[in-house]
Protein backbone atom coordinates (compact mmCIF):
# COMPACT_ATOMS: atom_id res chain seq x y z
CA UNK A 1 0.00 0.00 0.00
CA UNK A 2 2.80 2.32 1.10
CA UNK A 3 6.22 3.13 0.93
CA UNK A 4 8.60 0.70 2.39
CA UNK A 5 10.57 1.40 5.58
CA UNK A 6 13.08 0.78 7.82
CA UNK A 7 12.60 -2.08 10.85
CA UNK A 8 12.84 -1.44 14.57
CA UNK A 9 13.93 -3.24 17.84
CA UNK A 10 10.63 -3.08 18.90
CA UNK A 11 8.60 -4.50 15.98
CA UNK A 12 5.89 -7.22 16.32
CA UNK A 13 7.39 -9.86 14.18
CA UNK A 14 4.93 -13.44 13.55
CA UNK A 15 3.49 -15.50 10.62
CA UNK A 16 0.25 -15.73 9.61
CA UNK A 17 -0.58 -18.55 6.81
CA UNK A 18 3.29 -19.09 6.56
CA UNK A 19 3.60 -15.31 5.44
CA UNK A 20 6.27 -13.84 7.77
CA UNK A 21 4.40 -10.38 9.21
CA UNK A 22 6.43 -7.19 10.65
CA UNK A 23 4.43 -4.67 12.67
CA UNK A 24 5.84 -1.34 13.15
CA UNK A 25 4.89 0.57 16.79
CA UNK A 26 4.77 3.56 14.48
CA UNK A 27 1.94 2.08 13.25
CA UNK A 28 -0.08 1.94 16.72
CA UNK A 29 0.88 5.62 16.73
CA UNK A 30 -0.91 6.65 13.25
CA UNK A 31 -4.29 4.30 14.39
CA UNK A 32 -4.42 6.30 17.30
CA UNK A 33 -4.20 9.54 15.50
CA UNK A 34 -6.35 8.81 12.88
CA UNK A 35 -9.08 7.26 15.53
CA UNK A 36 -8.35 10.03 17.76
CA UNK A 37 -12.52 11.41 17.29
CA UNK A 38 -13.83 8.31 18.63
CA UNK A 39 -12.46 9.37 22.50
CA UNK A 40 -15.39 11.85 22.07
CA UNK A 41 -18.06 9.41 21.50
CA UNK A 42 -19.59 8.57 24.65
CA UNK A 43 -20.40 6.33 26.89
CA UNK A 44 -17.23 4.57 25.01
CA UNK A 45 -14.68 6.49 24.98
CA UNK A 46 -11.39 4.90 25.29
CA UNK A 47 -12.87 1.56 24.44
CA UNK A 48 -13.91 2.70 20.86
CA UNK A 49 -10.68 4.12 20.22
CA UNK A 50 -9.33 0.92 20.88
CA UNK A 51 -12.01 -0.84 18.84
CA UNK A 52 -11.45 1.39 15.62
CA UNK A 53 -7.25 0.96 16.52
CA UNK A 54 -7.96 -3.31 16.31
CA UNK A 55 -10.46 -2.30 12.97
CA UNK A 56 -7.17 -0.32 11.36
CA UNK A 57 -4.98 -3.33 12.32
CA UNK A 58 -7.30 -6.43 10.86
CA UNK A 59 -8.70 -4.24 7.86
CA UNK A 60 -4.58 -3.08 6.57
CA UNK A 61 -3.74 -6.92 7.33
CA UNK A 62 -6.40 -8.22 5.15
CA UNK A 63 -5.53 -5.78 2.45
CA UNK A 64 -1.81 -6.81 2.61
CA UNK A 65 -2.87 -10.45 2.37
CA UNK A 66 -4.79 -9.70 -0.65
CA UNK A 67 -1.63 -8.51 -2.27
CA UNK A 68 0.54 -11.40 -0.40
CA UNK A 69 -1.78 -14.45 -1.68
CA UNK A 70 -2.13 -13.30 -5.08
CA UNK A 71 2.12 -12.90 -4.95
CA UNK A 72 2.38 -16.72 -4.08
CA UNK A 73 -0.04 -17.81 -6.45
CA UNK A 74 2.33 -16.39 -8.39
CA UNK A 75 5.52 -17.52 -7.23
CA UNK A 76 7.06 -15.79 -5.41
CA UNK A 77 7.52 -15.63 -1.23
CA UNK A 78 5.85 -12.93 0.53
CA UNK A 79 5.89 -10.63 3.70
CA UNK A 80 3.54 -8.19 4.68
CA UNK A 81 4.77 -4.96 6.74
CA UNK A 82 2.32 -2.66 8.36
CA UNK A 83 3.95 0.91 9.32
CA UNK A 84 2.97 4.15 9.68
CA UNK A 85 1.73 4.85 5.80
CA UNK A 86 -0.36 1.63 5.86
CA UNK A 87 1.77 -1.07 5.19
CA UNK A 88 3.05 -3.12 2.11
CA UNK A 89 3.61 -6.56 0.75
CA UNK A 90 6.72 -7.54 -0.65
CA UNK A 91 8.49 -10.54 -2.18
CA UNK A 92 11.75 -12.51 -3.09
CA UNK A 93 11.79 -15.55 -5.43
CA UNK A 94 12.86 -16.30 -9.26
CA UNK A 95 8.95 -15.79 -10.48
CA UNK A 96 8.87 -12.57 -12.70
CA UNK A 97 5.91 -10.79 -12.42
CA UNK A 98 4.89 -9.37 -16.29
CA UNK A 99 2.23 -6.34 -16.28
CA UNK A 100 -1.10 -8.05 -16.00
CA UNK A 101 0.49 -9.89 -12.88
CA UNK A 102 1.41 -6.68 -11.95
CA UNK A 103 -2.35 -5.48 -12.26
CA UNK A 104 -4.03 -8.64 -10.21
CA UNK A 105 -1.48 -8.01 -7.58
CA UNK A 106 -2.49 -4.74 -7.38
CA UNK A 107 -6.68 -5.23 -7.48
CA UNK A 108 -6.40 -7.69 -4.88
CA UNK A 109 -5.81 -5.35 -2.14
CA UNK A 110 -8.61 -2.96 -2.49
CA UNK A 111 -10.74 -5.56 -3.74
CA UNK A 112 -11.02 -8.10 -0.81
CA UNK A 113 -11.58 -4.85 1.75
CA UNK A 114 -14.62 -4.24 -1.36
CA UNK A 115 -15.51 -7.81 0.01
CA UNK A 116 -14.95 -7.18 3.65
CA UNK A 117 -17.28 -4.31 3.62
CA UNK A 118 -19.85 -5.54 1.50
CA UNK A 119 -19.99 -8.80 3.72
CA UNK A 120 -20.46 -6.17 7.16
CA UNK A 121 -23.18 -4.16 5.29
CA UNK A 122 -24.72 -7.88 4.43
CA UNK A 123 -24.38 -8.27 8.22
CA UNK A 124 -25.98 -5.04 9.49
CA UNK A 125 -28.81 -5.80 6.68
CA UNK A 126 -29.66 -9.56 8.22
CA UNK A 127 -29.64 -7.83 12.32
CA UNK A 128 -32.03 -5.10 11.63
CA UNK A 129 -33.98 -5.72 8.72
CA UNK A 130 -36.93 -5.78 10.63
CA UNK A 131 -36.98 -2.74 12.29
CA UNK A 132 -34.68 -0.52 10.07
CA UNK A 133 -35.63 1.04 6.69
CA UNK A 134 -32.81 0.91 4.66
CA UNK A 135 -34.57 2.06 1.27
CA UNK A 136 -33.91 5.69 3.44
CA UNK A 137 -30.20 5.22 4.70
CA UNK A 138 -27.87 6.99 2.46
CA UNK A 139 -24.80 4.81 2.54
CA UNK A 140 -22.72 6.52 1.25
CA UNK A 141 -23.44 9.82 2.49
CA UNK A 142 -23.16 8.70 6.01
CA UNK A 143 -19.25 7.38 5.97
CA UNK A 144 -18.09 10.57 5.93
CA UNK A 145 -20.08 11.70 9.47
CA UNK A 146 -19.27 9.85 12.58
CA UNK A 147 -22.61 10.23 13.88
CA UNK A 148 -24.47 9.31 10.55
CA UNK A 149 -22.66 5.90 9.92
CA UNK A 150 -24.91 3.39 9.05
CA UNK A 151 -25.44 1.55 12.23
CA UNK A 152 -26.05 4.93 13.68
CA UNK A 153 -29.18 4.94 11.63
CA UNK A 154 -29.60 1.30 13.41
CA UNK A 155 -29.77 2.74 16.63
CA UNK A 156 -34.08 2.20 16.66
CA UNK A 157 -32.90 -1.53 16.28
CA UNK A 158 -31.57 -1.68 19.35
CA UNK A 159 -28.65 -4.22 17.76
CA UNK A 160 -26.39 -1.17 17.47
CA UNK A 161 -25.94 1.53 20.05
CA UNK A 162 -24.15 4.84 19.75
CA UNK A 163 -20.80 5.09 21.82
CA UNK A 164 -20.55 1.13 22.37
CA UNK A 165 -17.59 -1.05 21.07
CA UNK A 166 -19.90 -2.41 19.02
CA UNK A 167 -21.16 0.44 17.20
CA UNK A 168 -17.46 1.31 16.94
CA UNK A 169 -16.37 -2.17 15.89
CA UNK A 170 -18.97 -1.74 12.71
CA UNK A 171 -18.72 1.51 11.87
CA UNK A 172 -14.73 1.44 11.63
CA UNK A 173 -15.15 -1.78 9.43
CA UNK A 174 -17.34 0.15 7.36
CA UNK A 175 -15.18 3.38 6.92
CA UNK A 176 -12.15 1.84 6.62
CA UNK A 177 -12.95 -1.14 4.38
CA UNK A 178 -14.87 1.05 1.83
CA UNK A 179 -13.05 4.78 2.02
CA UNK A 180 -9.17 3.87 2.38
CA UNK A 181 -9.87 0.88 -0.40
CA UNK A 182 -11.33 3.74 -2.71
CA UNK A 183 -8.49 6.08 -2.15
CA UNK A 184 -5.88 3.05 -2.33
CA UNK A 185 -7.25 2.92 -6.00
CA UNK A 186 -6.58 6.85 -6.79
CA UNK A 187 -3.67 6.99 -9.15
CA UNK A 188 -1.26 8.10 -7.34
CA UNK A 189 2.53 5.99 -6.83
CA UNK A 190 2.74 4.51 -4.65
CA UNK A 191 -0.61 3.19 -3.84
CA UNK A 192 -2.32 0.13 -5.58
CA UNK A 193 -4.02 2.32 -8.10
CA UNK A 194 -0.73 3.77 -9.25
CA UNK A 195 0.73 0.58 -10.05
CA UNK A 196 -2.75 -0.56 -11.43
CA UNK A 197 -2.17 2.48 -13.86
CA UNK A 198 1.33 1.98 -15.06
CA UNK A 199 0.19 -2.35 -15.59
CA UNK A 200 -2.39 -1.15 -17.55
CA UNK A 201 -0.64 1.46 -19.83
CA UNK A 202 2.46 -1.31 -19.75
CA UNK A 203 -0.54 -3.89 -21.49
CA UNK A 204 -1.54 -0.80 -23.65
CA UNK A 205 2.01 -0.62 -25.32
CA UNK A 206 2.06 2.94 -24.38
CA UNK A 207 5.64 3.72 -24.56
CA UNK A 208 7.67 5.54 -21.54
CA UNK A 209 4.76 3.75 -19.43
CA UNK A 210 6.79 4.40 -16.00
CA UNK A 211 7.09 8.58 -16.73
CA UNK A 212 3.17 8.73 -17.70
CA UNK A 213 2.56 7.23 -14.55
CA UNK A 214 4.80 9.65 -12.37
CA UNK A 215 3.31 12.35 -14.40
CA UNK A 216 -0.44 11.45 -13.42
CA UNK A 217 0.65 10.48 -10.09
CA UNK A 218 1.41 13.89 -9.50
CA UNK A 219 -1.24 15.74 -10.80
CA UNK A 220 -3.49 13.06 -9.17
CA UNK A 221 -2.35 13.24 -6.06
CA UNK A 222 -2.42 17.31 -5.81
CA UNK A 223 -5.70 17.19 -6.44
CA UNK A 224 -6.26 14.01 -3.89
CA UNK A 225 -4.71 16.07 -1.37
CA UNK A 226 -7.03 19.49 -1.98
CA UNK A 227 -10.00 16.84 -1.97
CA UNK A 228 -8.93 15.12 1.27
CA UNK A 229 -8.86 18.84 2.78
CA UNK A 230 -11.50 20.37 1.49
CA UNK A 231 -13.94 17.77 0.86
CA UNK A 232 -13.21 15.62 3.80
CA UNK A 233 -11.88 18.03 5.91
CA UNK A 234 -8.65 15.41 6.88
CA UNK A 235 -5.27 17.01 7.17
CA UNK A 236 -3.45 14.22 7.79
CA UNK A 237 -4.61 12.59 4.48
CA UNK A 238 -4.17 15.45 2.66
CA UNK A 239 -0.60 15.94 3.53
CA UNK A 240 0.01 11.86 3.07
CA UNK A 241 -1.19 12.80 -0.91
CA UNK A 242 0.83 15.82 -1.20
CA UNK A 243 3.84 13.92 -0.14
CA UNK A 244 3.50 11.53 -2.66
CA UNK A 245 3.03 13.89 -5.02
CA UNK A 246 6.23 15.84 -4.27
CA UNK A 247 8.05 12.11 -4.33
CA UNK A 248 6.90 11.49 -7.64
CA UNK A 249 7.64 14.98 -9.17
CA UNK A 250 10.88 14.05 -7.74
CA UNK A 251 11.37 10.60 -9.17
CA UNK A 252 10.08 12.54 -12.18
CA UNK A 253 12.88 14.34 -12.36
CA UNK A 254 15.93 12.58 -12.16
CA UNK A 255 15.50 9.41 -9.54
CA UNK A 256 15.48 6.42 -10.65
CA UNK A 257 11.78 4.83 -10.97
CA UNK A 258 10.81 1.03 -10.72
CA UNK A 259 7.17 -1.08 -10.26
CA UNK A 260 7.40 -4.18 -9.24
Amino acid sequence: MFFPTSGTAYDLRFSLFGIPVTVSPFFWVMAGLLGFPWLKVEPGGPANLVAWMLCVFVSILIHEFGHAFTMQAFGHRPEVVLHHFGGYATYGGRAQTTPWKSLLISVAGPGVQLVLFGIVVWIGYLLTRESVDWGRINLWGSLFSLDEVVPAAMVHAEVFELGTPLFAIVASLLRINLLWALLNMLPVLPLDGGRMLWALLAMAGVRNSSDWTLRISVVAGVAAAVGCLLMLGSFLAGMMFAFMAMQNYQTLKGQQFGVS
